[in-house]
């Protein structure tokens, strides 16, 4: 699978699912990684007089792409991320909040939209169409905020070509995850934490019949992990958690300038798996987070944008 620190990448979405669409946002990827074909294998095995190697036959050609985008609001208010097409084909639905400037994301399983990718590498264009995926947010102390997806879509023949010009869309500039730019609360208290991720867990499969073959997002479980300073023990009592079954509303806040932010909620989520761990002379919790909407009407997981 050949990596790359960051390169451009274009992102078009369908009309007709499948069908390769022309251009479409160009963004800088990080940590792209790509497995540009993968096949089922059928091998011919007839019966011959003499030994000997077969033909191989592929079927099912697909392709992979796992990459980074910074998280951050769009560079209007009020307007749509670049990265909007993204949230949408991984199963989030675009709401835009009357009154206010906020977009916003919900999980949806109506939710059909497919894209196509071009990536640029060493010469070679490289196209999926038909694409769905699964996303994570990863919001780490001293890091900038990002969000790592992961896309399987329908190979298409690659073409020998220079990088086409892009033009990228414009961006906010991302925020270091501190004390001063980003809060988590959790029942509307304030937890020291330090890594906060969020994954969507959907599960990308490719199906194919005689009349048609497409990417379905075919399971979701929400999951997450929160590691925290060992001083929040008298308020988060992870083994309580777990014995009660205790349900937590934990919201994050990351604010950018120009009064822009973005936010994460999760109003159901349970806490399991609790541990702790000594690093620079200092004592961490780290619980795993289970994410559902079984007991409320809302979606497990909210991305405001402001």
């Amino acid at each position: 699978m050949p990596s790359v620190h960051r390169t451009a990448i274009v992102v078009g979405k369908e009309t007709t699912e499948g069908v390769a669409v022309n251009g479409g946002n160009a963004m800088l990827a990080y940590n792209l990684e790509m497995t540009p074909l993968e096949t089922e294998q059928f091998t011919r095995d007839p019966m011959t007089a003499r030994l000997g190697s077969y033909e191989h036959m592929h079927t099912g050609l697909r392709g992979r792409i796992a990459f980074q985008i910074d998280l951050t609001p769009p560079k209007t208010k009020g307007s749509v991320p670049v990265f909007h097409h993204l949230l949408e084909a991984c199963g989030y639905k675009h709401i835009e909040v009357s009154g206010t400037d906020i977009q916003q994301y919900t999980l949806d399983n109506s939710i059909t939209a497919t894209l196509t990718f071009l990536v640029f590498l060493d010469g070679v264009l490289h196209r999926f169409t038909g694409a769905r995926g699964n996303l994570q947010f990863i919001i780490k102390l001293h890091e900038t905020p990002i969000m790592q997806f992961e896309f399987l879509g329908q190979w298409k023949n690659p073409f020998d070509v220079g990088h086409a010009p892009v033009r990228f869309e414009n961006f906010v500039r991302p925020v270091i995850v501190d004390s001063h730019s980003t809060s988590l609360m959790v029942n509307n208290l304030a937890v020291p934490a330090r890594l906060l991720e969020v994954n969507t867990g959907n599960s990308i499969d490719y199906h194919e019949t005689l009349d048609s073959k497409n990417i379905i997002l075919s399971n979701r479980r929400s999951s997450g992990n929160l590691s925290f300073s060992v001083g929040s023990v008298a308020t988060f009592n992870p083994t309580m958690t777990i014995s009660t079954n205790s349900v937590f509303n934990h919201e994050l806040k990351i604010l950018y300038p120009n009064a822009q932010k973005v936010e994460i909620k999760m109003p159901y989520t349970q806490w399991h798996q609790h541990s702790l761990s000594s690093e620079n002379n200092q004592w961490f919790h780290r619980v795993a987070l289970g994410i559902s909407d079984s007991q409320t009407d809302s979606s497990p997981i909210t991305l405001e944008l402001t």
